[in-house]
């Protein structure tokens, strides 16, 4: 749920969320974020 709450708001949020706590200076762009969070989920 934090994903998709994130992903609704497109903030620096959307690369951190508590199911896969990306940072977002380690994926500073939402498409690397969101590769990273399919790999993980």
């Amino acid at each position: 749920r934090s994903y998709e709450m994130a992903r609704r708001t497109g903030g620096p949020s959307y690369v951190r969320c508590g199911n896969c706590g990306t940072e977002t200076t380690e994926y500073p762009s939402k498409e690397k974020a969101i590769a990273a969070w399919n790999r993980r989920a």
